[in-house]
């Protein structure tokens, strides 16, 4: 049984020579990510994620589709959109819900925020989803696409706000990486948004194994309002909370 287990790891790790001591030494970049990729995989029972290099295009990888109390069905805006104002209602703020790592935008718990945003808070509700740049290997999606999704994130919000929606009104959501594009978005922006909530922000490649700075990760100053909600403090999520509130 013990050399079967062994034998499972090491094949989901794939790149991995070392021993798993040494892989499970998270005082190491590529371990920690490594680490990341072999839980994913056992968990979800699938084979390396994405690891291939190609050009980003951020307007083809990155979707957002906004709802509002009257147009309930939820419809993608493109930056620069001529029919925005079709689209959502342009007097009332307006909440994004952005995902982390292998997840995607068509998940209950991201379509349950948004309902609830629509509903009970009678604002215009976002989903951004970037699913595919989300699947691939950890160190990939973390280091080099969160950046390209927030880049992309800052010039849609930019554009709302030209069109009298004002970043005070606006409020982003996300969940381990996406609370990292979340807390990019707001730096861009001069900690200008109103709101920013982070929901298990990720701690792997941004607080450990060692803290990358307040430029690439959430903290307090990336909106007039952040809190942090963490439950897998110190695994998955940050050890210690950067908000206004933890």
């Amino acid at each position: 049984m013990t050399s079967w287990l062994l034998g499972s790891t090491w094949a989901a790790s794939g790149r991995t020579r070392r021993g798993l001591r040494e892989l499970f030494n998270v005082t190491s970049d590529n371990n920690l990510a490594q680490l990341m990729d072999i839980v994913i995989g056992l968990v979800k029972n699938e084979d390396a994620r994405i690891h291939c290099k190609e050009t980003i295009v951020p307007e083809k990888e990155v979707t957002i589709f906004c709802g509002h109390k009257d147009s309930r069905n939820f419809q993608e805006i493109v930056l620069d959109d001529p029919d925005l104002q079709g689209k959502i209602n342009l007097t009332k703020p307006i909440f994004f819900v952005i995902h982390g790592w292998t997840d995607n935008g068509t998940k209950l718990w991201e379509q349950g925020i948004a309902d609830n945003v629509v509903q009970f808070m009678d604002q215009n509700a976002c989903v951004v989803s970037w699913a595919r740049l989300a699947d691939y290997e950890y160190t990939v999606s973390a280091i080099k696409h969160v950046p390209i999704v927030a880049e992309y994130l800052t010039k849609f919000v930019r554009f709302i706000n030209r069109n009298g929606i004002p970043l005070s009104s606006f409020t982003l959501a996300g969940h381990s990486l996406g609370a990292h594009i979340s807390g990019q978005v707001g730096r861009s922006l001069n900690g200008h948004l109103g709101a920013i909530y982070g929901m298990d922000p990720a701690q792997a490649l941004f607080t450990a194994p060692f803290d990358r700075g307040f430029p690439l990760r959430l903290d307090r100053s990336d909106a007039k309002y952040v809190q942090m909600i963490i439950t897998s403090r110190g695994q998955a999520g940050v050890l210690n909370g950067d908000g206004h509130e933890l």
